[in-house]
This record gives C-alpha cells, sequence and structure tokens, in this order.
C-alpha cells in the first residue's frame, strides 16, 4: 500500500462505531430518513443496522448468487430493493423486525430507486447494455436507454429527479434526461473502465472515477472538466457526496479518501485493505456528517465523523508559508456574499431560491454554527428549512418567509404570516418534545431547541414595528422572529470581527 502524503494526514475521522459483518462487505447503504443502515456480505447475508443503537434490527439470508450483490432504498425508508443475482431483484417491505419479500422481478444488476419512488433504474446484462425503467409497483418495464458499450457500473438520480447518471467500462458516463429519456451529455475518462459517478447535491457538477485512479469533477450543466484528483493507489470503487456537497469521499482497495471538491484538495486518509472488492462500499449519511464505509482489514464496517471543523488542520512543512492574513481574505468574502444575497432580496423572490442561497453559503444563516443543516424531516408531519447545530449541540429550528411579507398589520397586530410562522415553529418544538427519541436519531442529543423564524424586511415595519418585535421577542426567549436585514447584520458584524484578528 503506499504512504500516506502530508495531505492525508490533514485531519482525523473519529470513529463513531464498528459494525462486526463477520464476512466481507459487498456493500451498503443508508435508509433516506438516516435511521437505519443496510448491508449485504459475501455470504449472502443483508442485515438492517438501527443507526442510533447500531445493532441489527433485522436479518436475512439470501438465495445463491451468480453475479454481484447491489441495493438501494426507498425514497421513504420503507422498502428495499436488493439485486442478488445477474437477473433478479427482490424488494422487500422493511419494518422493525423482520423483512417481508414483496416482488421478484428480473431487474438486474445495479439499481437505483428515483427520488418520488415512482421508478426503479437498472443495469441489464444482456448484449445491448442497456438501462431499464420500472414501475416497482408492478414489475412493469417503462423504458429502455441505449447507448453505452459495455456493462454500466453505476446508477444515481439527480436530487430532483430531472436526470440519470450512468458510468460504464466503456470509459464514459452519460446524462440522462428523464422527460425524453435522451441522453443529453456524455464524459469520457480516457477509455478508461469508470466504475462510479454520482451527482452533487444541487447537481451543478458530478464527480466519476474507475481505473485511473483519479476523481474527476465536471461541471453537469456545460460538460467541462473542472478538478482532477489524483492520489488513489488502487482502482476507485466508489465516489460519495455529503448532504451539502462541501465534501467528497472516495474508496479504493487502499482504503478512504476525503477531498474538498471545491478547491480539488485531498482531505484525509484512512486506510482500510480490502480484498474482495465492494460494489457499493462507501457512503455519506443522507443527514449528517458522517461516513460509512467497508473496512477489510477486519470485515467491518466503520461510521466515521467527517466534520472538518472537528479535526486538527496539518502543520505546515518547513518548505511551506502560512498566507498572511486569511482572515481578510475570508471576512471580504463574507461581505460579498452579504451584497450579492441583498440584491437577491431586493429582486423579491420566490422563497425556494431564498433556501437554495442560504444552503449554498451557511454562513450568512449562522456564522459561528458547528453545522447547518437543509430540510431536516420531523417524522412525516414536517420539514424543517434549516437546523442551525451551535456548540454544545445546541440546535435551533429555522423557518424562512418571504422577504416581501408583511411582519406586522398597521394596528400593529402579527400579520397572518407572521403567525402562520409561529405556529410552524411552534408545532416543531413540540414534535422534538414528544419524539425526542427518534429526533436523536437525526440531531444527536437535541433537547428543547430555540426557534427562528425569518421574515419580512426593517423598512416595511418601521420604528414602531422594531420595538414590537423587540417586546415580541422578549417575551418568547426561545422563538426569536427577525427581519432579513437584521440576518445580515449578524453576518456583517462576524466578517468585522474576522477583521480584527
Amino acid at each position: 500500500m503506499p504512504a500516506a502524503s502530508p495531505q492525508d494526514e490533514q485531519y482525523d475521522l473519529p470513529t463513531i462505531a464498528v459494525l462486526h459483518c463477520g464476512a466481507d462487505v459487498v456493500c451498503l447503504s443508508w435508509s433516506p430518513d438516516g435511521s437505519k443502515l443496510s448491508s449485504i456480505t459475501f455470504d449472502r447475508v443483508l442485515r438492517i443496522w438501527d443507526a442510533s443503537t447500531w445493532k441489527t434490527i433485522g436479518s436475512l439470508e439470501l438465495p445463491a448468487t451468480r453475479g454481484g450483490l447491489s441495493m438501494c432504498w426507498s425514497p421513504d425508508s420503507q422498502k428495499l430493493a436488493v439485486s442478488f443475482d445477474l437477473e433478479c431483484l427482490t424488494l422487500f417491505h422493511v419494518n422493525a423486525l423482520q423483512l417481508s419479500p414483496l416482488i421478484q422481478k428480473n431487474f438486474g444488476v445495479h439499481v437505483a430507486w428515483s427520488p418520488d419512488g415512482r421508478l426503479l433504474a437498472s443495469t441489464c446484462s444482456d448484449e445491448a447494455f442497456t438501462i431499464k425503467i420500472w414501475d416497482p409497483l408492478t414489475g412493469e418495464l417503462q423504458q429502455r436507454l441505449f447507448g453505452h458499450i459495455d456493462y454500466v457500473n453505476s446508477l444515481e438520480w439527480a436530487s430532483n429527479g430531472s436526470r440519470l447518471l450512468s458510468a460504464s467500462d466503456d470509459g464514459t458516463v452519460v446524462v440522462w434526461d428523464t422527460t425524453t429519456w435522451k441522453s443529453i451529455r456524455s464524459f469520457e475518462s480516457d477509455k478508461q473502465i469508470t466504475s462510479t459517478a454520482t451527482f452533487s447535491p444541487d447537481g451543478v457538477t458530478m464527480a466519476s472515477g474507475g481505473t485511473d485512479r483519479v476523481i474527476r469533477i465536471w461541471d453537469s450543466r456545460t460538460g467541462m472538466l473542472v478538478h482532477e484528483l489524483a492520489g488513489h493507489g488502487g482502482d476507485i470503487a466508489r465516489i460519495s457526496y455529503s448532504r451539502d456537497g462541501g465534501t467528497l469521499a472516495s474508496i479504493d482497495s487502499d482504503g478512504v479518501r476525503v477531498w474538498d471538491p471545491v478547491f480539488g484538495t485531498q482531505l484525509a486518509f484512512q486506510a482500510s485493505d480490502i480484498d474482495a472488492f465492494p460494489t457499493h462500499g462507501l457512503e455519506f449519511h443522507p443527514l449528517l456528517n458522517r461516513l460509512a464505509y467497508v473496512d477489510g482489514n477486519d470485515r467491518t464496517i466503520r461510521v466515521v465523523d467527517v466534520n472538518r471543523s472537528s479535526g486538527p488542520v496539518t502543520p505546515l512543512t518547513s518548505s511551506q508559508t502560512a498566507p498572511a492574513t486569511p482572515q481578510v481574505h475570508l471576512s471580504d468574502k463574507i461581505l460579498e456574499l452579504i451584497a450579492a444575497f441583498e440584491r437577491l432580496l431586493d429582486s423579491c423572490p420566490r422563497e425556494e431560491l431564498i433556501q437554495e442561497f442560504l444552503t449554498k453559503h451557511t454562513v450568512l444563516l449562522a456564522p459561528t454554527a458547528n453545522r447547518v443543516l437543509t430540510k431536516i424531516p420531523l417524522g412525516s408531519e414536517y420539514v424543517t428549512d434549516f437546523v442551525i447545530e451551535d456548540p454544545g449541540e445546541r440546535y435551533t429550528l429555522v423557518e424562512i418567509e418571504r422577504p416581501d411579507l408583511s411582519v406586522f398589520t398597521r394596528a400593529g397586530n402579527p400579520s397572518s404570516s407572521l403567525t402562520h410562522a409561529q405556529r410552524q415553529v411552534e408545532d416543531w418544538r413540540q414534535w422534538v418534545h414528544d419524539n425526542v427519541g427518534y429526533a436523536r436519531n437525526t440531531l444527536p442529543n437535541i433537547n428543547e431547541p430555540r426557534a427562528l423564524v425569518v421574515i419580512g424586511r426593517r423598512g416595511t415595519i418601521g420604528e414602531s414595528g422594531r420595538k414590537l418585535l423587540a417586546r415580541k421577542n422578549a417575551e418568547h426567549p426561545n422563538i426569536q422572529i427577525i427581519t432579513y436585514d437584521d440576518l445580515m447584520d449578524l453576518a456583517r458584524a462576524h466578517a468585522i470581527n474576522l477583521r480584527r484578528i
């Protein structure tokens, strides 16, 4: 195994759990709600692990297989599609105690569930190397996609379901339009086998890797090559983006590497000798900065913390010099983001555009937070806009409203928009109180979270409105209401403080 470079040791990946499987692990997959982890081993045992206790809550021995094994979860985390033969795939209904087969059909080797749960895509081992699109409820074939000239190794849907991504032994990665089912773009990897390809969460970029041992990051809209990440000593088997898209992880026969996909730098290395090559041996948690990967040293699955703020930075070597004033550059960047955000707000945008901007630039929402999570489900009843985790595992549930909405009526009473937003966050807080054990599967150690409502602009409420808002916040300290101008002021103060360091 090649020696790790200085970059490899930039920060540690603290171990959260070690799951002993008793045999080499072929594939693993998180349920979309993050509460469960599934695995299949070479002895054909499918296991479901509880992601809070790390104990098995179900297992099943699969039939003898003639080929590779793969699986994927349905978007509602209730069903599991398992391919355990070259031509056969079974859907299982997953509950707390058992796995019950639903239907069997000749789906194919690799499978991927559409984000809305209505379709399953699968590879096929026929001579045409087709991709097939199925109705998972009836098992009826809906579409055949032709374009690859060799075996297809991976499939993945874009998060909005508008595109499908496939990687093949023919050295290409193809993007398919899921409305027309036509190929809209193809990427080539120097005619080497491409084992894996994945979209970033926002769909703007995609990453691919294979036998040339280089990760390529592409602009999925233009087809331009953004970065080539070199460093792997073995063929790359799997690539996975973190939920926020700020971190990329990859695995080969030597181990796991963690990358910054924006700057194209390697951040960490974790050794993991793998004799039996996994088809799907690495995946980020869907909600948290946690990574599950196969460790061939002891036939385990390891779950590690990939929170980049938690680890020590590599000391500079004698040949390196420290940047003169990195804080000033960061401060300027934050001020530029504030100016861009203000221009967006002045255009009276839809709430979705504000959500998208703050998701990409969470420093504006919570400049000192450990992390900011987007669209966190609270059971099946609610979905937050954001959840802020501050130091000490203190949480704030965030509801954003449009900037053009009124905060108060002319009579000085809360507007209907503000009243609705308040009730929303009150319901969230009550749900967490009533279901704290379940909530901690996603938000560790959460207890009595605060809430934040961002609504309206300062100029529309006047001096009297600001006084009413201050009084309201003083009366209800666990639910704070601020305008978008207040939010920008907080980020601006943080940027100014950075200049003083």
